[in-house]
């Protein structure tokens, strides 16, 4: 039975103090591997049923199958780095720092064991409620960038991997699609921007068409997408496609949010995907699909006959896959956007600094198209 149709799912989610998309991501990659969780609660039963180690500071949370140990700390006070205690010092395959508490200056906070989980930590380290100066300086002193950061309204999730070898990737090869290309074939592929003012064939429509067609261009590490009105370098789109693949995201996109976050957003364009909880939308002018994600796309398209709207279908689909890492980019490339929004549309003073969208300029884009697409400028 998958992990989140459990009951002990249903009580971490509905109680615990993270959001369905963190404690699936969590329970699909601690699935099988030795795992440590510092903080019990009421997602303790979910992690038991995942086999994990569960060590706790404070007494009223400590019962059976619990490791008492004692964390000394306050937030924002630096104390001595001790090695962790003898009851947790095996070493584990995952660690998740979710206590003590820390969300005011006068809780033991976390540095000691997000400290520990750097030592104890062979694969991944997650830390909740990333979002807190507290926890995020001692993760910067300990664990350095996350490769991707969860978010949620109850709080933030930061993955950290660790001493994994990285997937060797080959070099980065770019295709100009066009209508050109297929012809007619996007009419099996209508619909992606979900909306009937628009177009029902777009050139989102050849692209996923021409993809479908040539799994061999994806299959091994997944595909950047980017639109032609996105200033976006080659160096900047190598570095945004290889922290997405190390990471193991399905995902990379920027603003990315579930409907609980973005409440106000036009969350009626998400045809044949329902009115559930667990819609989630990314903005999609340069975004990263891996393979498992294209292939739920494919999937979806051949069951449905048709495409919901490309930026609530790529990111729902990839929160519910399972083990499908949604990677912010605003949250851990920002440096890499310059002015990059939905509109106004950019200006040509600012496309010297980094990744800039929407480019509609007559002036600009064409000199745009010269630099990064030279063969069709």
């Amino acid at each position: 039975m998958m992990i989140e149709l459990s009951p002990e799912f249903a009580q971490a989610w509905e109680r615990g103090m993270m959001s369905h998309a963190q404690y699936s991501w969590i329970s699909r990659a601690i699935a099988g591997r030795s795992a440590l969780v510092f903080g019990a609660g009421y997602d303790s039963a979910l992690w038991h049923r995942l086999s994990a180690t569960i060590a706790e500071s404070n007494p009223s949370w400590v019962g059976d199958g619990i490791v008492p140990i004692d964390v000394p700390g306050r937030v924002n006070r630096w104390v001595a780095e001790s090695p962790p205690p003898p009851a947790i010092s095996s070493g584990y395959d995952c660690v998740l720092v979710d206590a003590p508490t820390g969300y005011d200056l006068h809780q033991p906070g976390r540095q000691l064991t997000i400290y520990w989980a750097s030592l104890l930590a062979r694969e991944f380290v997650f830390v909740h409620d990333y979002q807190r100066p507290w926890e995020r300086a001692c993760c910067d002193r300990y664990l350095g960038q996350p490769a991707a950061v969860i978010t949620a309204r109850k709080g933030h999730l930061a993955i950290f991997p660790r001493a994994v070898p990285a997937p060797s990737l080959p070099p980065l090869q770019t295709e100009i699609i066009t209508e050109q290309h297929l012809g007619h074939l996007g009419e099996r592929y209508r619909g992606i921007m979900g909306r009937a003012s628009f177009p029902p064939i777009t050139a989102w429509s050849h692209s996923l068409a021409w993809l479908e067609l040539h799994p061999q261009l994806w299959e091994s590490h997944g595909v950047m997408l980017v639109e032609d009105d996105c200033w976006a370098s080659l160096d900047h789109i190598t570095q945004l496609f290889t922290a997405s693949v190390h990471a193991g995201a399905a995902l990379g996109a920027s603003w990315i949010g579930n409907k609980n976050q973005c409440k106000r957003w036009v969350w009626h364009w998400s045809t044949h995907l329902g009115d559930a909880p667990d819609l989630w939308k990314s903005y999609n002018p340069i975004c990263y699909l891996s393979p498992m994600l294209l292939r739920e796309v494919f999937a979806h398209r051949q069951a449905r006959g048709r495409y919901a709207f490309h930026e609530i279908l790529f990111a729902t689909l990839a929160a519910r896959a399972g083990g499908g890492l949604l990677m912010d980019w605003q949250l851990t490339h920002a440096g890499l956007f310059g002015a990059y929004r939905y509109r106004p549309c950019v200006k040509s003073h600012e496309l010297a600094h980094g990744i800039c969208h929407p480019v509609k300029s007559q002036i600009t884009r064409p000199r745009h198209m010269s630099i990064y697409h030279p063969a069709i400028a």
